[in-house]
């Protein structure tokens, strides 16, 4: 008998530490929840408008160089889910930019000709006022033969651009990707901040890319803030059924002890 009793009275404790394993995971989720609404809003906020990308265009960017690299995270759950940054490995892919590839999104190749004859010529504009800019600042003394050998030794600066990109967390994946060869991607570059540019699918605009962007961060706000109005919603729940019961209980009068004063 006595055993039997404490099987049953073992029943609602272990009843109540599964219960309180699961609002642990549940107030955890939680706090992600809102971690994830917070860093969505703002990195939401630091989209530019699509007009402030310039289309620079399509180009053909080669793999140089594949390593591993520290990446920082964070965790959300455990004992070390105080905030602090934790670094884990992830292998990496660099490719470089070799030349002008045809712009996806741009049916006639006469168009596509012509669009990347303008960047050219921007470039070489930009690139024309500088040499201008820093050649006036120079010692105006040269004689006529130094100012001719040092025009002869200035070669033409060819442009560039680089990306990196993730392959996992294994050094089999970044081999894979980098034995994959060349791709090609689309430059945008933001026009309010200066060196930022952005490097995309190539089958993708800048309004293609920026609304993408919208959608996900305000999916992820979306669905945080669902949880979390979930999560609160349920804890008053509990508390208000907490709070009645202990009332209820209060207030009870046995009919019986009414009958036997009657």
């Amino acid at each position: 008998m006595a055993g039997n009793t404490e099987t049953t009275s073992n029943k609602p404790h272990k009843k109540r530490s599964w219960w309180r394993v699961v609002m642990y995971v549940l107030s955890t989720l939680c706090i992600v929840a809102v971690g994830v609404v917070i860093k969505a809003y703002i990195d939401m906020q630091k989209i530019a408008p699509a007009e402030a990308y310039e289309d620079l265009g399509v180009f053909v960017f080669v793999p140089e160089d594949m390593k591993p690299l520290q990446v920082k995270g964070h965790a959300y759950a455990g004992s070390r889910a105080r905030g602090r940054p934790e670094f884990h490995t992830e292998y990496f892919v660099f490719y470089r930019s070799t030349d002008v590839a045809d712009d996806p999104l741009t049916a006639d190749k006469d168009e596509a000709q012509l669009a990347r004859a303008e960047i050219a010529a921007k470039e070489a504009a930009k690139e024309a006022a500088k040499a201008a800019a820093k050649a006036a600042q120079e010692n105006s003394s040269l004689g006529l033969k130094d100012r001719i050998q040092r025009q002869r030794q200035r070669k033409e600066v060819k442009i560039t651009y680089t990306f990196k990109e993730s392959a996992g967390t294994t050094e089999t994946s970044g081999q894979r990707l980098f034995d994959e060869g060349a791709v090609t991607r689309r430059v945008l570059k933001n026009t309010e901040t200066e060196n930022s540019l952005k490097i995309i699918d190539p089958t993708m605009s800048a309004d293609d890319w920026v609304f993408d962007k919208k959608v996900r961060y305000q999916a992820m706000i979306l669905g945080g803030s669902l949880y979390t109005l979930f999560f609160a919603c349920y804890g008053l729940n509990r508390l208000l059924q907490r709070y009645r019961s202990k009332n209820s209980f209060k207030g009870f009068v046995d009919p019986n002890d009414m009958a036997v004063k009657r």
